[in-house]
């Protein structure tokens, strides 16, 4: 599952019991990271990714951007 907004880390820590029976990962995206990535993304665009540890570095037309996240648990 994955988590990003601004009040991630009041839902993950409201949540972190429940999630914690079940097996799942539970993964949090930086939020101005997506901020920076969806003010990038158009329609039709040509784009480039490279993924590499914890973080993904994308390329869309004249702007790049990285996105990295964190686990927040594990199976």
């Amino acid at each position: 599952m994955y988590c990003f907004n601004t009040k991630s880390d009041v839902w993950w820590e409201q949540s972190k019991a429940k999630f914690g029976q079940l097996s799942a990962e539970v993964y949090r995206f930086e939020w101005s990271e997506i901020q920076s990535l969806a003010a990038m993304v158009q329609r039709t665009m040509p784009m480039s990714l490279m993924i590499t540890g914890n973080s993904a570095y994308i390329t869309i037309g004249e702007g790049q951007c990285e996105v990295s996240w964190t686990r927040l648990s594990a199976e």
